[in-house]
């Protein structure tokens, strides 16, 4: 934070953990996701668990509907083998400069959304 500003919000800001083992739905892991406050973006922890950091305004787009986050949030998925896969694709599709609609199918493998693979939503206050 300088100047009260938060810093980072919108560059893509990422950990790629290639190994992990620990308990996703743990108290600490909630308590460092609502440290972080979207600085942190995009996180992949070993091969299955991918977790993505929305805006409040994006809440309406996703489905099914997430928990009533009255603020900014944090969705945490297990898509099985895929978290490595979509972290990078979130980083082409952030980075780019162009639009790659017509290309988001190569980009997330799983059909229709990764909505259905959410196992929790982290509110920020």
């Amino acid at each position: 934070m300088i100047n009260g500003k938060l810093i980072g919000k919108d560059k893509f800001n990422g950990i790629f953990c290639y190994e992990y083992s620990g308990d996703i739905l743990s108290r600490s892991i909630k308590q460092n996701l609502k440290e972080a406050r979207g600085i942190i973006n995009h996180i992949a922890l070993g091969s299955d668990i991918f977790i993505k950091f929305w805006k409040k305004e994006n809440k309406y787009v996703l489905k099914p509907t997430i928990e009533d986050c009255n603020n900014d949030f944090y969705n945490i998925y297990k898509i099985g083998n895929l978290s490595f896969s979509y972290f990078i694709s979130n980083l082409l599709e952030f980075t780019c400069s162009s639009q790659i609609d017509d290309r988001l199918w190569l980009l997330y493998p799983i059909e229709g959304t990764k909505e259905s693979y959410r196992i929790s939503t982290v509110c920020l206050e």
